[in-house]
């Protein structure tokens, strides 16, 4: 219940809410951002993903269903993290 109340007011524009969430989840967006990037990502890099995420939240409050609020979150930052190891790797010709 009482996260179907926060989606609602981040939907309705409310920061206080997008903070709230963020105290709640933050901790868990970086675990799960620093589990899949695996050491190969510097510190900055896993700060930024995780705002990155919650960026999209603020942006799109209307793709998360209440009840989904964390796995939604959680498959973000692992996207995210994986988008960003991939613009890592190096480029092979194949010439």
């Amino acid at each position: 219940m009482e996260e179907e109340r926060l989606l609602t007011a981040l939907r309705a524009g409310s920061a206080d809410a997008l903070e709230e969430i963020i105290r709640r989840c933050g901790a868990y967006v970086y675990t799960v951002v620093r589990n899949r990037a695996g050491g190969q990502l510097p510190e900055e890099d896993l700060e930024e993903i995780s705002s990155d995420v919650f960026l999209a939240l603020w942006q799109h409050p209307d793709r998360v269903r209440a009840g989904r609020l964390r796995s939604w979150l959680g498959a973000l930052a692992r996207n995210k993290t994986v988008d960003r190891l991939r613009r890592l790797r190096p480029r092979v010709p194949l010439d």
